[in-house]
């Protein structure tokens, strides 16, 4: 009996871990083919409204807005609203020095939607753009930014989302969370847009039509915007590219809390969001909308931090129960290494602190999903506990 059940649950989480790791597969090694058509020099410039969000616990929200307006691009042809919610009066009378439009609003449990959807709904009816670009505080962007968006606009292309790179990594943490964020860059993204299919969507370094968005904004869920924004695109069959040269610069998580904090909150909205548009595969899979039917396959599939803890479980354990069960879970890992290899873009690799990074990760893995699985005040015992053993 002891070994039947022991074989049912090795099938049972090796069929799961390998359909993902296939599916990982797949869009790593796509990836390598990505290519987008540079277009050329373009004598129109086209009008944006670039939004960003401000509260009292924001420190880089004037680097941010710096950045921002030092553009090599047409001032008349851009503007920026800032929404700034619960800001102190000093905040205000700093922000307010800027040559920027500053929205204040004092939302209790707001999102950052809501300080989208508040500047939309705020503008002049008269003022006309042609796209709106999202950017988060703390972020930054280069001084040609809005000049290459225009490109990828006049090219013909209004929704397409731009690339979070990584700022300069400090720490292990930090140095993981920004391959994390290059990963899914390269799977989500890249690997997707190659295959016809529309790129997964971030909170910032997104550039949208103007119109549709002011038309749309209403029907965004407030509790999980990106997914529902992605479903609400994907649903009217509007095709969002990738572009992988256009760079908005992002602050990489600096500690493992934070790190399991943010996969945490990530994988919370990405079950509601399954939970929300999971009646959408069935007339989907009848029309052949396959954008939708791979947007739910990825909402379906286990968290990669929890695949990669179960290969791991399985692999060192099974040698000790049953050895010819272990084979096929030691060639998965082989597999999802390759696949996350291939993901993983040069310059992260090459950082000499790469190598004491790569060896911290079972301690976020494990963390990770202990965080996950067991309730909160048994996981901060134990977190307490391990960093006292690692402190002594």
């Amino acid at each position: 009996m002891f070994w039947i059940i022991i074989s049912i649950i090795d099938i049972i989480l090796f069929c799961i871990s390998a359909f993902a790791v296939c599916y990982i597969l797949l869009y790593s090694i796509t990836s390598c083919w990505y290519q987008r058509m540079v277009p050329g020099i373009t004598k129109r410039y086209g009008r944006f409204l670039i939004i960003t969000t401000a509260s009292a616990g924001d420190q880089g929200i004037e680097e941010t807005i710096k950045s921002i307006l030092n553009q090599q691009y047409d001032k008349k042809n851009f503007e920026l609203i800032v929404v700034g919610n619960g800001l102190t009066p000093l905040q205000k009378i700093k922000l307010a020095q800027y040559p920027i439009t500053l929205l204040c609003t004092n939302f209790e449990n707001g999102t950052k939607g809501d300080a989208q959807r508040y500047a939309i709904e705020n503008m002049h009816s008269m003022k006309i753009y042609d796209n709106v670009i999202f950017i988060n505080p703390d972020e930054i962007v280069s001084p040609d930014f809005l000049a290459e968006a225009n490109k990828v606009l006049q090219s013909g292309q209004h929704f397409f989302q731009m690339h979070r790179k990584p700022l300069a990594t400090n720490n292990e943490a930090s140095i993981l969370s920004a391959t994390m964020e290059e990963i899914n860059n390269s799977i989500f993204r890249k690997g997707h847009v190659v295959l016809g299919m529309p790129s997964s969507l971030t909170d910032s370094a997104l550039s949208l039509d103007y119109s549709w968005y002011k038309n749309n904004a209403k029907k965004i869920n407030k509790y999980d915007e990106d997914k529902s924004l992605e479903a609400l695109l994907l649903c009217q069959n509007i095709f969002v590219d990738y572009v992988d040269d256009v760079y908005v610069y992002v602050r990489p998580v600096e500690t493992d809390t934070q790190i399991i904090e943010q996969r945490k909150r990530w994988m919370k909205t990405k079950y509601s969001s399954l939970r929300q548009n999971l009646k959408l595969l069935f007339p989907s899979i009848i029309k052949w909308n396959r954008s939708i039917i791979d947007k739910i396959i990825s909402w379906v599939m286990i968290p990669r931090i929890i695949l990669m803890f179960i290969i791991i479980l399985m692999s060192l354990l099974l040698p000790f129960i049953y050895f010819s069960l272990v084979i096929k879970w030691w060639i998965l890992f082989l597999i999802v290494t390759f696949a996350f290899a291939l993901a993983t873009p040069d310059y992260i690799v090459q950082d000499k602190r790469w190598a004491r990074a790569f060896f911290h990760m079972p301690k976020i893995l494990l963390k990770s999903t202990l965080s996950i699985l067991i309730p909160k005040s048994i996981f901060e015992k134990f977190e307490k506990k391990f960093s006292r053993k690692s402190a002594s």
